[in-house]
């Protein structure tokens, strides 16, 4: 989480779905008390104030079309959360009144730092790419840090990221593969979740137990890895004794050729990306 000793600047996040969101509630909570957003409709606003832990100004579009305007027009940093197909057009909508200085982050898929120039040239740009574990402020973002940033706005990036949890700085050509790491990871993640309980419920138990069987494994599994005393190799290996029970279910795994398998689906997530673009 960030640790910001100096006040956020203004701060504008231009849409506030799930990942929007979760950037108001980190910067809220790290302390930013000037922090405005756009979202669809005036429903989706009145729930986001209900959410909000402070003081939040909400400008829905179904109300003010010219709601992203508004909320830029004295913002000094501006976060771009909306889906990636309206973001050259936000970006032409707020390009003549974003004031000068104003730094503007990009969380949108397939968005370069170049057509972010070209949008709104003259101004910071970075890209980010958040996963969804940043809704609990326990995500890993890639950050993408041009060369002509001075160091206080990178600096500034990299604390308004760290509200969302971890920050792994990286070169743009590698965004494709993070996406396919970190981005879509949850989603592997839920899916061996989802096998194991399936598996479990097979094996004679009932949902709701085969449920905290295999989730509360994951979550204190996680918190063992965590804290870092072992390597994920050494904590398995504490588990796997020679010749017992475990070791068996374990080669059964390996017959599956897991190494060749991530690499594949890795390979397979960076390819779709890179069709997108």
């Amino acid at each position: 989480m960030s640790t910001r000793t100096t006040p956020f600047p203004r701060t504008a996040v231009l849409g506030a779905g799930s990942m929007g969101f979760a950037i108001i509630q980190g910067l809220l909570a790290a302390g930013a008390a000037e922090v405005s957003a756009t979202c669809a409709s005036s429903q989706r606003a009145e729930l986001l104030r209900s959410r909000a832990d402070n003081g939040l100004n909400v400008v829905p579009v179904e109300e003010h079309p010219d709601a992203n305007r508004r909320v830029v027009a004295d913002a000094e940093l501006v976060v771009v959360a909306v889906k990636p197909k309206y973001v050259p057009a936000v970006l032409a909508d707020i390009a003549d009144v974003l004031p000068a200085g104003a730094t503007v982050i990009s969380v949108a898929a397939g968005i370069t730092v170049s057509q972010l120039h070209e949008a709104v040239p003259g101004h910071g740009v970075i890209r980010a790419m958040p996963n969804t574990p940043a809704l609990v402020g326990r995500g890993v973002t890639g950050v993408v840090l041009p060369d002509d940033l001075d160091e206080a706005t990178k600096r500034l990036a990299r604390e308004v990221v760290a509200t969302l949890g971890a920050v792994v700085e990286i070169r743009e050509e590698q965004i494709d593969a993070l996406s396919a790491v970190s981005g879509s990871g949850p989603a592997y993640f839920y899916l061996f979740v989802e096998q194991l309980t399936e598996a479990a419920r097979r094996l004679g138990f009932d949902e709701p137990t085969a449920r905290r069987l295999v989730e509360d494994t994951f979550i204190g599994s996680a918190v063992l890895l965590e804290k870092g005393e072992a390597s994920p190799q050494e904590l398995r290996r504490q588990v796997t004794s020679p010749g017992g029970t475990t070791m068996e279910a374990v080669a059964v795994f390996e017959t599956g050729a897991w190494a060749d398998l991530a690499e594949r689906a890795y390979q397979a997530a960076i390819e779709k990306a890179r069709r997108l673009v």
